[in-house]
């Protein structure tokens, strides 16, 4: 009988289904086929090496690469048997952040010819993420099913806009009302935390009589925050979301500007709400987007799991230097 893996389902992904990082470098430039190589030669000097969840037991077959600047590269470098490189393999933008959530990885879609992977993730409170593993190359084989990791998380936009502040959506189908009114009171009832039987409360939930029947709800979209998955396998980090700016800043890449936007995106969970950052290329950008605004954005979105932030605790950490 053999024994049950230890490891999280893995499922790989066919070439078919591998769309490779064009539309991410498009972020950067059009001019993908010489400024990516000119960037990977650039960076090459000022490269870091980083850590692995932990040591591995057999030498190691690949190098990657990354950078110590908000947005960097991440490269994948072959090794021989002696340790030397060997061929290019992959590469990647990369863009850091301080927020981030407990989460264990239920499942993982691998691209083995290119040891990349996107993992689906379960934060504490339920919530379902997919997100790009930058780190896989060197952490899968660490990787446990039910264990519980920090996952810093950050996305590339591809398009940001200002919400609609008052665009409202009128919702009269009845089971949905049910559902709405259902959760809304057993929230309220655990001071905004969901209990772990929530789906199972809102089956059961019963109005009261003097509430029947139950009125249509006006929900304003453009006060909400709501993070959707993309549905295509192996594509699930290319997100849409729509969520609150919590904070803005700048940086740059090899000359370019970005604008840095801390989003909350989801507060099923009202005391940890789920806090993205975003880069955004500043010739793509409105200026007039302010904190405190609500935004929606075409995403890709990234899950890193840093090797020094396990030990961690808050819901804001960086990587140590």
């Amino acid at each position: 009988m053999t024994a049950p893996s230890q490891q999280p389902d893995i499922i790989d992904l066919t070439p078919e289904q591998i769309v490779g990082h064009a539309d991410h470098w498009r972020c950067f430039t059009h001019n993908i086929s010489d400024d990516v190589p000119n960037w990977l030669r650039e960076h090459i000097d000022t490269c870091a090496m980083p850590k692995a969840l932990a040591e591995s037991s057999t030498p190691r077959t690949h190098l990657l690469l990354t950078g110590n600047t908000p947005i960097h590269l991440n490269q994948l470098i072959e090794l021989d048997d002696q340790q030397k490189p060997t061929r290019f393999m992959n590469a990647y933008p990369c863009v850091d952040s301080p927020y981030g959530r407990w989460a264990m990885i239920e499942s993982i879609y691998q691209a083995p010819t290119t040891l990349e992977a996107v993992l689906r993730l379960q934060l504490d409170d339920g919530t379902v993420m997919y997100a790009f593993d930058p780190y896989y190359s060197i952490n899968r084989e660490h990787y446990r099913k039910g264990q519980r990791y920090y996952v810093n998380l950050s996305a590339l936009a591809y398009e940001v806009s200002r919400s609609k502040r008052d665009e409202v959506i009128v919702v009269d189908d009845p089971e949905a009302i049910r559902y709405h009114r259902a959760f809304n009171a057993i929230m309220a009832q655990n001071n905004g935390n969901p209990p772990t039987d929530l789906q199972a409360q809102i089956a059961a939930w019963q109005p009261a009589a003097d509430e029947l029947p139950l009125a249509p709800i006006h929900i304003n979209v453009g006060d909400m925050c709501a993070y959707l998955f993309g549905d295509t396998i192996g594509q699930q980090d290319e997100a849409w979301c729509q969520g609150q700016v919590i904070g803005k800043s700048a940086t740059t890449f090899d000359g370019q500007a970005f604008v840095l936007l801390d989003v909350v995106i989801l507060r099923e969970s009202l005391d940890k709400p789920v806090v993205i950052r975003l880069a955004v290329n500043q010739k793509d950008f409105d200026d007039s987007i302010q904190v405190n605004d609500y935004i929606q954005a075409n995403i890709w979105l990234q899950g890193i799991i840093y090797q020094e932030n396990q030990t961690q605790s808050p819901d804001v950490a960086s990587k140590s230097a």
